[in-house]
């Protein structure tokens, strides 16, 4: 019976049209992408090579034949890291901050062999909450982890968009 349901979740699915993102081809059916290194003008050191890595990633996992050395691509994806923004979000009295989100905003674009922008994503984000703990050390520790939640994660969003059906 647990298959039967499973069996009729899957048509019931595929008959109201629903389909995962990023599925489809890349724009104007370009073939290989060069990844490059995003700028950043966050002030976040290292948070570039984290984004770049989780988008080359993202490729490796789901489009491996599509990645390309830069002599050899018909386009690059490259970006930019705008900012990091950091703020409370829960306190324990005036001066104690127990929770902070850290987001991180993003510009990226693919472009032709000539400059020209085929695809662009202004002003993509993403946030995580991160606790702050009475020692400085764990609290930056944990922002870490949260702005490698949060590359991983627009990696994941860029890849999507940039190979949803068009």
């Amino acid at each position: 019976n647990v298959c039967k349901m499973l069996c009729l979740c899957c048509l019931l699915l595929a008959a109201c049209g629903y389909s995962f993102t990023g599925g489809g081809n890349l724009p104007q059916n370009v073939q290989t992408v060069f990844v490059t290194v995003f700028e950043n003008r966050s002030g976040t050191i290292a948070l570039e090579n984290s984004l770049t890595n989780n988008l080359i990633n993202q490729f490796i996992s789901k489009r491996p034949q599509a990645l390309a050395k830069q002599e050899q691509a018909e386009t690059v994806l490259s970006g930019t890291i705008m900012s990091v923004r950091r703020g409370t979000i829960a306190r324990s009295g005036v001066d104690r901050p127990l929770e902070r989100r850290v987001t991180l905003v993003i510009d990226v674009a693919l472009t032709d062999r000539s400059g020209e922008v085929i695809w662009s994503g202004r002003n993509v984000s993403a946030s995580q909450a991160y606790e702050v703990e009475g020692d400085s050390a764990a609290t930056q520790r944990n922002e870490r982890e949260a702005l490698e939640y949060i590359t991983e994660l627009l990696a994941e969003r860029v890849y999507n968009r940039l190979t949803d059906d068009f």
